[in-house]
């Protein structure tokens, strides 16, 4: 993938000794992802569409179709024609009129030195995107038209003459019709002197955006603006700080190298959940899953902070499922998930061997107080969990974790 960027420089303007504005502007594009318009080249005439199946379920005496061993190769034939494609084969396009996407990006500050070495910091910075990938399944039905309740009913292109048989299934389009914004208010507090360090941020922001993901796929392939709303990592609040003491022992005698050397370490982490979205538990054809109905009379179907338990997050009561060939109103990521708490603390003992290596031990706790990071709830409408929660933490990344107590030693030289 490549990419170019127009941008102003950033521009500074001292208004007094201890006061200074910053400002930035620039517009960054990039080329659509290679590796979904590299799909194409599975399409007519190189089609290598091919199934190896479980014998005990397909083969001769199961369907009349003899069973295909993978030890035998793609003994099949090449398609050469569309005519030779196999029923309800997935295909691929790209939009001839698909854009270059871009990003403007632009922010704004003000610093000033305050007493006791600190230096604060006020921003506002903002992001807007266009063109951005999206895939389309441009090979769907109309909900509700001639009476169809799937997207897979009279599909618009592939049908066989004279039969309710389709070459085509979904057919993934690769366009450039996203947008995304972002807008955050940045606070930062740093000091760096005598030992002493620290760096505390606060950060009001909102995400927008059609789909988090590179090539997002779009859920509703007649109403492009239909997943519009807060983007998959929209935190509105979040404040982190951390900090680092060196401890001003300077022993001296025998006890010296056991009084000297000594740091500690500490990092908070605070923030609002991630936002989820309802499901309504009914597929539609191709993948393709609407959200819940959102019943009038119950706001965004949230619950008060004092009131969400991991039995019941959010009003079950509030969601329904929609009806049969309909794509639900209730909007993406309406509802917000349990918060991030979380506080890492450790000491470090750094002990001179010669004048040029150090032997540092250190112990690290991360999550201090083992405050526990629960997940999202359960959240597809009328199903038993929906509204639970049920797991914590994510050990696989190591992120939001129960407590965990390590130990270590290092040798620099």
């Amino acid at each position: 993938m490549g990419f170019c960027s127009l941008h102003l420089d950033d521009g500074s303007y001292k208004i007094t000794d201890n006061t200074v504005v910053h400002a930035g502007f620039g517009i960054y594009y990039a080329a659509p992802n290679v590796n979904v318009s590299s799909t194409l080249s599975a399409n007519v005439p190189v089609d290598d569409y091919w199934a190896f199946n479980n014998s005990s379920t397909y083969g001769a005496a199961a369907n009349g179709s003899p069973f295909n061993y993978a030890a035998n190769g793609y003994v099949h034939t090449k398609v050469t024609s569309g005519g030779a494609l196999q029923p309800n084969t997935p295909a691929y396009a790209v939009d001839p009129n698909a854009k270059t996407p871009y990003t403007e990006q632009w922010h704004a500050a003000i610093e000033k030195q305050i007493p006791f070495s600190t230096v604060l910091k006020f921003a506002y910075v903002g992001t807007k995107g266009a063109h951005l990938d999206d895939l389309r399944d441009i090979n769907t039905n109309q909900l509700g038209l001639n009476g169809a309740t799937t997207v897979t009913a009279n599909r618009p292109y592939g049908n066989l003459p004279g039969t309710k048989t389709y070459v085509f299934a979904q057919i993934s389009n690769l366009e450039t019709r996203q947008v995304s914004s972002y807008n955050a208010l940045q606070v930062t507090a740093e000091r760096r002197a005598h030992g002493l360090s620290f760096l505390a941020s606060y950060t009001y922001s909102h995400a927008l955006d059609e789909g988090s993901s590179e090539s997002a796929a779009v859920t509703n392939p007649y109403n492009l603006r239909y997943d519009y709303g807060n983007a998959d990592y929209n935190t509105p609040n979040r404040f982190v700080a951390s900090s680092n003491y060196q401890l001003p022992f300077k022993g001296n005698g025998v006890l010296g190298p056991l009084e000297r050397g000594w740091q500690v370490n500490a990092i908070g982490q605070f923030s609002d959940g991630l936002p989820f979205s309802v499901a309504s538990g009914t597929a539609l054809g191709d993948g393709l899953t609407p959200r819940a109905q959102l019943l009038p009379g119950f706001g965004n179907g949230s619950l008060p902070k004092g009131q969400r338990t991991l039995g019941k997050w959010f009003n079950t009561a509030a969601f329904a499922v929609p009806a049969a060939g309909t794509w639900g109103n209730s909007g993406r990521n309406i509802l917000e998930g349990p918060g991030t708490k979380s506080v890492d603390f450790s000491i470090f003992k750094d002990t001179h061997l010669t004048e040029s290596k150090v032997l540092q031990l250190r112990a690290e706790a991360f999550n201090l107080a083992n405050t526990p990071q629960f997940n999202l709830p359960a959240s597809t409408a009328n199903t038993a969990a929906n509204g639970t929660v049920s797991s914590a933490a994510s050990d696989l990344t190591f992120q939001r974790t129960e407590r965990q107590i390590q130990f270590a030693a290092k040798l620099i030289f």
